[in-house]
């Protein structure tokens, strides 16, 4: 089963929370994400979460825009 991790990363001042692949949720490495259809090296991994399996993680990863939708007045 494919699971993904909630983790906390760091690269210079900003901090950001995203889900990773498990396999590359751990303390202490170094990530590559993806923004706007951009690779950015140099994210730091200083904490990790909840696993998810990847389907759910998937479908779920859309749901602010529903919530904003219904809202938004």
């Amino acid at each position: 089963m494919n699971k993904h991790t909630q983790c906390l990363l760091h690269k210079g001042n900003v901090k950001y929370t995203a889900y990773l692949p498990s396999d590359y949720a751990k303390i202490g490495e170094y990530v590559k994400i993806k923004f706007d259809g951009t690779w950015e090296d140099g994210w730091l991994v200083v904490d990790v979460f909840t696993s998810l399996p990847s389907e759910t993680v998937f479908e779920r990863s859309q749901d602010y825009r529903k919530t904003r939708k219904a809202s938004d007045i």
